[in-house]
This record gives C-alpha cells, sequence and structure tokens, in this order.
C-alpha cells in the first residue's frame, strides 16, 4: 500500500508541480500537488504537449496508461503467472 502511494504521490507531483516546489514548503503534495491537480493546473512541459501539441491533461493520462499497461504486461509476462 505505501508503494501504491508513494507512485501516486510521484505522478501528482510530476503532473502538476514537477520539480518547482519550495523548500519551505511543510507538505507539498497537499498544499501545492492536490489543489493544482483539482483546479486543471497541468504541467504542459512534456513530450506529448511540446511536439504534438496535445492538452497537459490528455498527456498525463496517457503516461498513467502506459505506464500501468507496461506493469500489467510485466506481471503477465512473470514466470509465475502461468501457475
Amino acid at each position: 500500500m505505501l508503494i501504491v502511494f508513494g507512485l501516486a504521490c510521484a505522478f501528482l507531483a510530476k503532473a502538476t508541480i514537477v520539480y518547482t516546489c519550495p523548500t519551505e514548503e511543510y507538505n507539498p503534495i497537499l498544499n501545492l500537488a492536490i489543489p493544482a491537480f483539482i483546479n486543471g493546473n497541468f504541467n504542459p512541459n512534456n513530450l506529448l504537449t511540446l511536439f504534438f501539441h496535445v492538452k497537459p491533461v490528455y498527456s498525463f493520462i496517457v503516461f498513467v496508461t502506459l505506464f500501468l499497461g507496461g506493469l500489467g504486461f510485466l506481471v503477465y509476462l512473470h514466470p509465475n503467472h502461468s501457475k
């Protein structure tokens, strides 16, 4: 559960505030990332947005979908999957 929470926080921060979080912020996930996510303030600095002019929110959805699909494919390829 902690790994899932950590991944969710990392993806949320990457999609919204990236690495511009001020060091004096005590809780950047609750104070910066979640409000930015709720308000739809996604980071436009990604390959799909820069090269193909895709909206940042759709780029985030594509990234998460590809990540979960790739993770699912690796689980499927695992040797104990067929047992």
